[in-house]
């Protein structure tokens, strides 16, 4: 009966907590050319299918490099990014007359990055589909997509030194000599309000087919690519970073162009 009493014949034990996952990122960079000092770029956590979670985190460009430092603990993997601000124009010489906006996904389980750039902006409303319409897990779609975008430059099977959110104009790899090449293309002849409207229309026509159907956009890039001086934009580039202390030289561009009409970019000429 003591014993009884007692509750000596039971006991029980507090379940371990579950431990809380967080994610961080070591920098950041924001590029069409790059984005200028005092630009902003907000980081919005999401989840698997792309919706956000209502917290958000805002930066501030620190360096005409497009530079930012991305210090928060995240407590999702997924991160959407919007990157708002003057950019370095690489055909002109000159920073933009205008604003621009660029968009981008991360993800911080594979990557230790935050950068946004033309190409994630080019590939972030394909994927959003694939995620939420297609049913693709967010690593599947960004791969498609990133291949579509691609395709639409005649750039296929290469390696582009990781993806879209990795890259860096300044890098030196084939994946940013791609960056800086479609970054050329995009803003020739244009103004920031007529890039940016040319972004929106690129953007919109992908995202649900995964091609450029529209021939008026198809037609503005291939006459882009014609008329880019390579060597002059590699040059423009150099001067810049040097302006900013940082010893980069651009590479010549053009194998990673289709400049004669002929779908394949010099890359693949006489393979």
């Amino acid at each position: 009966m003591a014993l009884s009493a007692c509750g000596g014949g039971s006991s029980s034990s507090t379940p371990a907590p579950t431990p809380i996952i967080t994610y961080t990122a070591k920098s950041g960079v924001a590029q069409k050319g790059p984005l200028q000092q005092g630009s902003t770029v907000t980081a919005q956590q999401l989840d698997a299918q792309m919706s956000p979670t209502g917290e958000q985190f805002t930066y501030q460009i620190t360096s005409d490099l497009g530079t930012f430092s991305p210090t928060s603990t995240f407590s999702s993997q997924y991160i959407g990014l919007t990157a708002t601000g003057y950019y370095f124009d690489e055909i002109q010489n000159a920073i933009s007359a205008g604003p621009i906006t660029l968009n981008a996904y991360g993800d911080l389980s594979s990557q230790s990055v935050l950068n946004v750039n033309l190409l994630t902006t080019l590939a972030y409303q394909r994927i959003q589909h694939l995620v939420t319409t297609s049913g693709l897990t967010v690593a599947a779609a960004t791969a498609q997509a990133q291949r579509e975008v691609l395709a639409v430059f005649y750039i296929r099977n290469v390696e582009n030194d990781g993806d879209f959110s990795t890259l860096d104009l300044s890098s030196g790899t084939d994946g940013g000599n791609i960056l800086e090449a479609i970054s050329s293309i995009f803003v020739y002849g244009n103004t920031s309000g007529q890039l940016s409207a040319l972004i929106a229309k690129f953007q919109s026509d992908i995202a649900t087919t995964g091609a450029i159907t529209d021939q008026a956009t198809l037609a503005a890039l291939v006459a882009s690519a014609k008329a880019l001086n390579p060597s002059a934009i590699a040059s423009n580039l150099t001067t810049e970073y040097e302006s900013a202390g940082i010893t980069f030289k651009a590479t010549n561009i053009s194998e990673w162009l289709d400049q004669d009409g002929d779908g394949l970019i010099g890359k693949y000429k006489f393979a």
